[in-house]
């Protein structure tokens, strides 16, 4: 028996199984809509059940070889407080189900930060991206090309001969769009840092554009441009000698927020621009139901319990089932979402945990000579910016993306560090 288990260690503390089960853990939160759909929720608990058993299997295997110096006590608060949200829902089945694949996303993200360097992570969501937008086109030619069918069981619509809007694998056009744009953004640091040849790599940086374009998600277009001007600005910074770089960070900032008011006073205008009008009512009509629903019961302190993606069986979801003739998976918007299940202490702790989590990894990119630690601070600026049309970042993909970007920040920097002149 002892020498099975010395054997099975072993196997979990291997470089080759450590490298496929964070690609496996990767694939199954960038598909995870996928696996619901084809084998319901109870499809995807037992897929990470397998995986986080298999993490926390690997971690102990590799507990001698781990620095874990720091940890992101801020995103572990936001985790607690929304546990105890079980403690006063009014659905606790339902919360329990939500906290428990929150926490199993998690530690998955935590595993690939722990257990991977910065280069072999990129590297991973690359090679899980290129997969997943291949097949996407794959069935979108199949369906939309050959076939000219749509298949409601994968959410495909075969609109592709229209040129979009196309879902994929991803089951919605806005979902796609999303990775599209994160693909696009670690396909590009794939080329800076040469783990690609360069035909190849823009070979995928053109499909990941096309993608984004037959999504036809003004809110991904949204993001792209996000991601394009973070991209400039970290550029802006790291070109500046070291006594400047201070300096420079100032400016961004004050820039940040001359946009971000010159974008809220413009809105509508730049949402008729982006070809956004319709998307834009079918969330103003969600927002104003689920906030129409919360004042109806005054649990805005502590939150009605936290579900991530709705749960329709339960209210008050169940009672917004359908908008515009569309189903609701969420609030679409993380922040409305965060409010009404983990009300305002809550909301409090996902603001704290998700500044830290991107001040650490802005100041990583822009102090490492290194064009890899430019990648959390990216995708981060995508994330958190989704979450004003978009409750991704509470569940799944969106929600890896945040602990393997803050578990691997805090374990680069250190706020001491991060705050020491001259650096």
């Amino acid at each position: 028996m002892t020498r099975l288990i010395e054997t099975v260690e072993h196997v979990l503390g291997q470089a080759r199984f450590v490298q496929a089960l964070s690609t496996v853990a990767i694939g199954t939160a960038v598909l995870a809509p996928l696996i619901v759909r084809l084998s319901g929720w109870a499809g995807l608990a037992g897929v990470l059940a397998v995986l986080v058993l298999l993490c926390a299997g690997s971690l102990w295997s590799l507990r001698l070889e781990l620095e874990v110096r720091h940890v992101p006590v801020t995103l572990a608060t936001f985790v607690v407080y929304a546990a105890l949200t079980i403690v006063w829902s009014r659905y606790p089945a339902a919360a329990f189900g939500g906290v428990l694949e929150l926490v199993a996303f998690a530690v998955l993200g935590a595993y690939i930060a722990l257990a991977r360097d910065i280069s072999q992570i990129v590297r991973a969501f690359g090679a899980v991206l290129r997969l997943v937008l291949a097949a996407s086109f794959v069935v979108e030619m199949l369906l939309g090309v050959v076939l000219d069918m749509p298949l409601p069981g994968l959410g495909v619509h075969g609109n592709l001969l229209r040129l979009g809007p196309v879902q994929g694998l991803m089951g919605r056009a806005e979902l796609l769009g999303v990775v599209a744009v994160l693909a696009l953004v670690t396909f590009v640091v794939e080329l800076r840092m040469r783990s690609l040849p360069l035909l190849p790599a823009l070979g995928w940086i053109a499909g990941a554009v096309a993608a984004l374009l037959l999504s036809r998600s003004s809110m991904a277009i949204a993001l792209a441009i996000v991601a394009i001007a973070a991209y400039g600005a970290l550029a802006f910074i790291r070109a500046a000698p070291t006594a400047l770089r201070t300096s420079r960070q100032v400016v961004v900032v004050l820039a940040i927020v001359a946009v971000g008011v010159v974008a809220y006073a413009a809105r509508w205008p730049i949402v008729t621009l982006l070809g956004g009008t319709t998307e834009a009512l079918y969330r103003i009509d969600v927002w104003r139901q689920v906030l129409a629903l919360q004042r109806l019961q005054s649990q805005w302190l502590e939150g009605r319990g936290f579900v991530g993606r709705w749960n329709l069986d339960v209210a008050p979801y169940s009672e917004i089932a359908n908008v515009q003739s569309r189903q609701v998976v969420d609030a679409s918007s993380a922040w409305i979402d965060a409010l009404v299940q983990v009300g305002v202490i809550g909301f409090a702790a996902l603001v704290l945990a998700l500044a830290a989590a991107a001040a650490r990894s802005w100041l990583l990119a822009s102090r490492r000579r290194s064009v890899v630690y430019v990648w959390p601070a990216l995708v981060l600026a995508v994330v958190i910016v989704s979450g004003f049309a978009s409750s991704i970042l509470l569940y799944e993909l969106g929600w890896l993306l945040v602990v393997v970007c803050a578990v691997k920040a805090s374990h680069q920097i250190t706020w001491r560090g991060a705050l020491e002149p001259g650096r």
